[in-house]
């Protein structure tokens, strides 16, 4: 590309567009399915969107989860940028099953515990 050359630079342009636009309507099908929301809510999370990346006196791994971080909040951005109904359909999943999960678990029986249990 020529950035003197004014087509070559709209033609550039265009193609950038056309490639954003792919880019949104393939995040738009992942989005389509709970499996697709149920990645997407995955990866945002193991991207630490929804915690801190501070790491006291670890400035080299504090950068490295805020670069991970980083690509995590471009993807939110995306999903907004499509549906922001489709973020808060996606998090309402993800919290129905993590209260199903949370259901699961067999309860404690608080009877059977003692003194020495409380002051452990």
């Amino acid at each position: 590309m020529n950035a003197a050359d004014q087509r070559s630079v709209r033609k550039a342009k265009q193609r950038e567009r056309q490639e954003r636009d792919q880019e949104l309507k393939d995040l738009r099908d992942v989005l389509s399915t709970r499996q697709g929301r149920r990645f997407i809510w995955r990866t945002l999370t193991l991207a630490g969107v929804f915690r801190l990346s501070f790491v006291p006196g670890e400035p080299e791994e504090t950068a490295f989860n805020e670069g991970r971080r980083s690509l995590g909040l471009s993807l939110m951005a995306d999903v907004h940028e499509i549906d922001a109904a489709q973020y808060i359909q996606m998090a309402n999943e993800a919290n129905g099953e993590t209260l199903a999960r949370a259901d699961e678990l067999e309860p404690v029986n608080t009877e059977s515990l003692t003194e020495e249990h409380y002051n452990a």
